[in-house]
Parts: structure tokens; sequence; C-alpha cells
């Protein structure tokens, strides 16, 4: 299975935000769903678990319609093509929580999902993100 194992060449890279931009993010997720060989369920989970964020967080940012900010994290990234480290993703994440506070006027860390995070310990209002310290391998990836 694909999603295992992801290494978008640059051309498909490309050629995923043009879709994006094209399509909306609902039909994008349709068509990530036939690269990655998975049904639309399971990307959303795949993406979803990329951006290290949980169930209750990820759907509450789709009932926003905030899914082209779940696919800008990915972009702003410089390491899409592999596992994205999770200080990038914190980092990039308060980020784009900031806009969606700001757009929606929504204090996002006030949503609690059940027994699930809240987006408190992303939350720039809130808290300092505090980026953890990795270890860079040999091969250049991220311990």
């Amino acid at each position: 299975m694909r999603a295992n194992n992801i290494n978008f060449t640059e051309d498909e890279f490309t050629a995923m935000k043009r879709d994006l931009e094209a399509l909306g993010f609902k039909a994008f997720i349709r068509k990530l769903s036939d690269v990655l060989h998975l049904d639309t369920h399971n990307t959303n989970d795949w993406l979803r678990m990329e951006l290290g964020i949980n169930t209750a967080t990820f759907n509450r940012l789709l009932s926003f319609g905030a899914g082209d900010y779940l696919i800008q994290i990915m972009a702003i990234s410089d390491r899409f093509c592999m596992r994205v480290c999770s200080y990038q993703i914190r980092a990039t994440q308060a980020i784009v929580l900031a806009r969606l506070e700001s757009a929606y006027e929504y204090d996002f860390t006030s949503y609690k999902g059940g027994n699930n995070r809240t987006f408190d310990h992303w939350s720039p209002i809130r808290k300092k993100v505090r980026l953890r310290e990795t270890r860079q391998n040999t091969d250049g990836t991220f311990a």
C-alpha cells in the first residue's frame, strides 16, 4: 500500500497542488485516494495521522471548511515527500491555527473532543509552541 511509503515526485506534488486549487478539498481527497490506493475514509485517516492531529480536531477543521489549510500544512513543509517531523508539524499548525482563529473568530482552544486532546497544546494564543529536538540521520531522515 503506497500510503505506508510515500515518495511523491516533485512533478506529482506540483500536480497535487494544482488539483487542490482546481478541484477543492473534497474532490482532491477523492483523487488523492486513487493515488494512495485507499478509500476516502482511510485517506482522511492517513492525512490526519501525517498531520499529527486527532480525529475530533481533524473533523472540526473540516466542519469549518478548513480542508485547504490542512493541505497548506503539507505544502509549507519542505519534507512533504517524506514523513514530516513532529516539530515542523507543530510549528506549522501554530501558524495555521492562528490564521483559522482570526478568520473564523473562533477560540479553537476551547473545543474539546470528548477524551481527545484539544487545540490547546498547539495554540499560539494559550502557550508557546515548544519545538522538540530531533536527531538527523546520515540519510537525511529524522529520528
